[in-house]
């Protein structure tokens, strides 16, 4: 924990620390998905993998990107057993230095120094510290929405 001569500034993040943020989220909608599990085999697959960003910026309040994989969707001469799933994620954060600690980055923390003047050091806090804030992620099945969007 800081000392008194040190301030915890909870700045924004950075694009590579949003990165690393997004990266995070992934995984748990990876790990939400069952259709992913080991006893399960694709001989054939297609999707695509969204990405939506809304800022807090009057000039540029979204920004979206999108991947497609595999096979066109929905899948042409798919058989019978063809099967579709969708995941999404939403996420708020309000604590950028909490998403700091939970990633193993480091948190930027102001220090005076004994002539009074001030820089910022970036301290490394364990991921496992006590009152750490939840994550603030929602993984919601939107399977029936995403049959319908493909009119299956």
């Amino acid at each position: 924990m800081p000392v008194q001569s040190e301030k915890i500034v909870n700045r924004a993040l950075s694009g590579d620390e949003l990165k690393s943020y997004i990266r995070d989220v992934f995984n748990k909608l990876l790990e939400n998905e069952g259709m992913l599990s080991p006893h399960v085999a694709f001989g054939r697959v297609g999707g695509s993998i969204k990405l939506t960003l809304h800022l807090d910026n009057a000039y540029f309040p979204e920004s979206s990107s999108t991947i497609e994989f595999g096979d066109k969707v929905p899948l042409p001469d798919a058989t019978p057993e063809a099967e579709v799933a969708e995941q999404t994620a939403t996420w708020t954060m309000d604590n950028p230095n909490a998403e700091r600690v939970r990633l193993g980055l480091k948190v930027p923390v102001e220090t005076k120094q004994l002539d009074g003047t001030r820089q910022v050091e970036h301290i490394l806090y364990p991921s496992d510290m006590e009152d750490l804030p939840a994550q603030q992620v929602d993984i919601t099945d939107t399977t029936v929405e995403a049959k319908k969007r493909l009119g299956l």
